[in-house]
C-alpha cells in the first residue's frame, strides 16, 4: 500500500499513457519512494490496470492485472455525459476509488457486460442528484449477468422518480454485492424487470427500500438489510403486475421505524409462487408481512423473528355447536354441514387453504408433493333415538380413502361421542381433503359439537 495518501486514501497512482510511464520504471517521469508492492496504476493506451510487484526506484516492475479496466476517481474519468446520461462501455470494468460526485442531473446507464467495482462500500462511492435512477443496469434482450460490487450508490434527490439503483434485465441476471444503496427519493433500488436478482451483503434505504416490478422471477436477498423511510413504506415492495416470482430471503433483515411501515409487502395483483425465509430478522414497530401469509404456495420459514417456524401443514375447524347438523339419511355419505359458511382455516396453516367454508374441505397449494399426516376429529350426538352406528371417513378429491373408515355408536341425550381418524397420504398440488359421515342405522340427524381436519407435513 502507498505510504502517503495518493488519491483519496486509495492505493492507486491514477493513469499514465503507456507502460513506460508506470511509476519508478526506468526512465519514467514519476519516481517516488512512496510506491509499494500492490499499488495499482491504469495505462490508458491499453485500457488496463497494472499492479506493482517490485517498487524499487528506477527498477520497478508491474504486472497486468485487469484488461479493459478504468480507474474512476472523478466524473471526468467516466465517458462524457450525453443529455445527462453517462453510458459505460461494454466489456469494461470500472474501478471506483474514493467518492465520485456526478454533476447534478447526470446519471449512469450501463450494459450488463460492464461492471462497476469499488474498494469498499463505505469509502468508495458514486454520489449524484437526479430525479431518476442514478445508476441503471439495462439491456432488454441480453441473457448475461450484470455486476455491481463494493461501492456506495447515493442519490440525494428526493423526487418522485429518484432511485439510487435500477435494474432492467428481463432476460438476464443482476448480481449486487457488498453495496450501500441509499436514496432520498421514492426507492433505494428499483427492479424494473429481472429474470434473476441476487443481492448479497448490501443495505438498501429509500422512502421505500426495494421495489420489484413486472417480470421478476427469481429474487434472492442474502445477508442484506432493507429499510423504508416513508411513513407507509416497505423494505421490500412487490407491486401489481409481478407474475410468478420466487422470493428467497436468507439471513436478511427488514428495519421499520414506525407503525404503518412494512418489512415485505405484496400487492394483491402480484403473484408469488414460492417464498422461503430463513434467519430473517425484523426490527422496529412496523409489520413484517402485508398482503401475504403462510398460505402462499411454496412457503417456508425457519428461525425468523417475525414468523413461526414452518410446518407445511394446515387445517380447518368448526366449533359453532350445536348448529352443525347433518341432514338425516341412511347409508349415504354426507358432508358435515348445515349449508352455511361455518368453517374457518386454522391459524398458522401453511400451504393449505380453505376450499369450502360450508364443509371444511381443505386444499393443498404447495408445489412439492409431500407425505402428510392427516387427522380428522368430530364430537357429536344423535338428535333423536337410542344408540345408532355412525361411520366416518376422509375423502380425497371426491373419493373415499378406505383406510380412514371408522365406526362408532352415539345416542341422544348423552355425552358427546368423540371420533378421531388418521392416515398418511402423499399430497400433490391442489389435492382436496374433507371429513364426511354416514348414518348406518336410521335417517335420524346428528348434532355435531366440533369438527376439524388437519394435515402435518412429515419433513420438508
Amino acid at each position: 500500500m502507498a505510504k502517503r495518501q495518493q488519491v483519496q486514501s486509495a492505493p492507486s497512482w491514477g493513469t499514465v499513457a503507456t507502460t513506460a510511464q508506470l511509476p519508478n520504471v526506468a526512465g519514467a517521469t514519476i519516481q517516488s519512494a512512496n510506491l509499494e508492492v500492490g499499488d495499482t496504476c491504469q495505462v490508458t493506451a491499453v485500457n488496463a490496470v497494472y499492479r506493482c510487484t517490485v517498487a524499487t526506484l528506477g527498477a520497478a516492475r508491474w504486472t497486468l492485472t485487469y484488461q479493459n479496466a478504468v480507474i474512476v476517481q472523478a466524473e471526468s474519468d467516466l465517458p462524457a455525459a450525453v443529455a445527462g446520461v453517462i453510458t459505460l462501455a461494454a466489456n469494461t470494468v470500472y474501478y471506483v476509488y474514493g467518492t465520485v460526485t456526478l454533476t447534478a442531473g447526470n446519471r449512469i446507464v450501463t450494459p450488463p457486460t460492464a461492471a462497476t467495482v469499488g474498494g469498499a462500500a463505505p469509502i468508495c462511492a458514486i454520489v449524484g442528484n437526479v430525479n431518476a435512477a442514478l445508476y441503471t443496469i439495462s439491456d432488454p434482450t441480453a441473457t448475461v449477468v450484470g455486476h455491481l460490487y463494493r461501492v456506495t450508490v447515493q442519490n440525494t434527490n428526493a423526487g418522485a422518480a429518484a432511485t439510487a439503483v435500477a435494474v432492467n434485465l428481463p432476460l438476464g441476471t443482476a448480481v449486487i454485492e457488498d453495496l450501500v444503496i441509499t436514496s432520498a427519493g421514492i426507492f433505494g433500488c428499483d427492479l424494473l424487470a429481472c429474470a434473476s436478482v441476487n443481492i448479497t451483503g448490501s443495505s438498501v434505504t429509500g422512502q421505500g427500500g426495494l421495489r420489484v416490478q413486472n417480470g421478476a422471477s427469481n429474487l434472492l436477498f442474502e445477508a442484506s438489510g432493507f429499510t423504508p423511510t416513508a411513513a407507509t413504506g416497505a423494505g421490500v415492495d412487490i407491486v401489481a403486475g409481478v407474475v410468478a416470482a420466487v422470493l428467497t430471503m436468507l439471513g436478511a433483515a427488514t428495519i421499520t421505524s414506525a407503525a404503518g411501515q412494512f418489512g415485505v409487502r405484496v400487492d394483491a395483483a402480484a403473484t408469488i409462487t414460492s417464498a422461503l425465509f430463513e434467519r430473517v430478522v425484523h426490527f422496529g414497530a412496523g409489520t413484517f408481512n402485508s398482503g401475504w401469509d403462510q398460505t402462499v404456495p411454496g412457503y417456508r420459514a425457519l428461525n425468523c423473528t417475525a414468523l413461526p417456524n414452518s410446518v407445511a401443514g394446515g387445517g380447518s375447524s368448526c366449533t359453532t355447536q350445536p348448529s352443525t347438523i347433518a341432514t338425516g339419511a341412511q347409508n349415504v355419505w354426507q358432508d358435515i354441514s348445515n349449508g352455511a359458511a361455518i368453517y374457518s382455516l386454522d391459524s398458522g396453516s401453511e400451504r393449505f387453504v380453505l376450499n369450502a367454508a360450508t364443509n371444511g374441505e381443505i386444499k393443498y397449494v404447495g408445489h412439492q408433493q409431500r407425505k402428510m399426516l392427516l387427522t380428522a376429529t368430530a364430537s357429536w350426538q344423535m338428535a333423536l333415538g337410542g344408540a345408532q352406528a355412525i361411520r366416518f371417513g376422509v375423502w380425497k378429491n371426491g373419493a373415499l380413502i378406505a383406510t380412514t373408515i371408522a365406526d362408532a355408536d352415539a345416542q341422544s341425550g348423552r355425552n358427546a361421542t368423540v371420533m378421531t381418524v388418521s392416515v398418511l397420504d402423499n399430497a400433490a398440488t391442489n389435492d382436496r381433503y374433507v371429513l364426511r359421515v354416514m348414518n348406518l342405522e336410521s335417517t335420524n340427524s346428528m348434532i355435531f359439537q366440533s369438527v376439524g381436519i388437519s394435515a402435518i407435513a412429515l419433513g420438508f
